[in-house]
């Protein structure tokens, strides 16, 4: 079994990982997880913000 597609490398200066996948988290995406409902709408209507965003490291399995 091979490790390989395990590692990665983090570059300090720009903030990036190698070999992953970017994940970005937007308002709308995370509709009924907030109890204010009338306040998440309220922000919805004046755009979709992103909340998130992330570097997903998931290895691909044979």
């Amino acid at each position: 079994m091979s490790f390989s597609n395990l590692l990665s490398t983090f570059d300090p200066n720009t903030a990036t990982l190698t070999n992953g996948t970017v994940v970005e988290r937007n308002l709308s995406d995370l509709r009924g997880y907030y109890a204010d409902t009338q306040a998440y709408d309220a922000v919805l209507a004046q755009g979709n913000p992103l909340l998130c965003s992330r570097i997903a490291k998931k290895p691909h399995l044979r």
